[in-house]
């Protein structure tokens, strides 16, 4: 077996304004497992949706990068509901307490109260900026180990029912021993 490359999940931090005072969004493990248990959602599968909808695959550049896609307030919540909005929001909005724990001084509730059509599209601008900035690269991620499979069945090979895990993929990132315990 091969060593396994190492992917942190780096923290990337993103300067708003809301309710008036200079906020700073921290986008890490802690923001994706707090959305998770604000929502019941997997948070990747929030924002690769997000992504997909405002950035489509056939809205491409002659180079293949994404064309800058207009998004007003109106637009936005049409791609999103409120409540998926502001629990992204607030899940990256924490701080650290003197034991390094991670702590939410607002509430969901309250950054609701906070996000108007005025602020809410830059503010989610800077929200995707923080979750592209703290994507791996594919370098990191490196060449799945999954066996390739085939939409034809292989004659000399005998054909497996394909499974997929419950968030959508197949394994693809081998996890060195005792990682989950």
């Amino acid at each position: 077996m091969a060593n396994p490359t190492v992917v942190t999940i780096a923290e990337t931090r993103i300067p708003v304004t809301l309710g008036g005072r200079e906020r700073v969004m921290v986008f890490n493990a802690n923001a994706m497992v707090a959305y998770e248990q604000a929502r019941g959602k997997f948070f990747m599968d929030t924002v690769t949706g997000l992504y997909d909808t405002i950035f489509p695959a056939g809205h491409l550049d002659p180079d293949g990068k994404p064309i800058k896609v207009r998004i007003d307030g109106t637009d936005l919540i049409r791609k999103i509901s409120m409540e998926d909005l502001r629990a992204l929001l607030w899940s990256t909005l924490h701080d650290y307490d003197k034991n390094d724990d991670p702590i939410w001084p607002d509430t969901i509730g309250k950054i609701g109260r906070q996000l108007t059509f005025q602020n809410m599209v830059p503010i989610f601008i800077a929200f995707l900026t923080g979750v592209s900035n703290n994507a791996p690269t594919k370098d990191e991620l490196g060449e799945s180990t999954a066996e390739e499979t085939s939409a034809e069945p292989n004659a000399e090979k005998e054909s497996a029912p394909q499974t997929t895990a419950t968030n959508g993929g197949a394994a693809g990132i081998e996890l060195p021993a005792g990682a989950l315990d």
